[in-house]
């Protein structure tokens, strides 16, 4: 009776492998295949939207967060009729230029946050 249960056993036990093994082969890939991804090579993710969202803000503050070289601002304007080459120091405004940059940044991730909660409909 024990061989008998011994060989029910084991008949279970190999089909249960053959089964197992069916499934494996039913996924193993053929020997000559390959996935071709360099199509997504050139895909640049970081500038569609909505995945460009954090990265320009990143940018935004960095680009108003720096240190400003020299406040001058210089007109030169050269045609055959005017020339015109001016200098004006702005320095006496440095105060009120870097709250006007920190405020436009601050304005500029409000305006995102709003018209982005707009076009996806939160």
């Amino acid at each position: 009776m024990w061989d008998f249960l011994k060989g029910i056993l084991q008949g279970i036990a190999d089909g249960i492998t053959s089964i197992a093994g069916a499934i494996g082969a039913f996924f193993d890939s053929p020997s000559n295949f390959k996935l071709d991804f360099d199509g997504f090579k050139n895909l640049i993710v970081l500038q569609k939207f909505p995945f460009c969202i954090p990265f320009d803000f990143v940018n935004a503050v960095r680009l108003f967060a720096a240190t400003a070289a020299g406040y001058q601002l210089q007109i030169d304007i050269d045609t055959d009729y005017l020339q015109v080459h001016h200098t004006v120091d702005l320095s006496p405004f440095a105060v009120p230029l870097a709250f006007f940059r920190y405020a436009a940044c601050i304005w500029f991730g409000f305006i995102l946050v709003m018209r982005t909660r707009d076009l996806i409909k939160w």
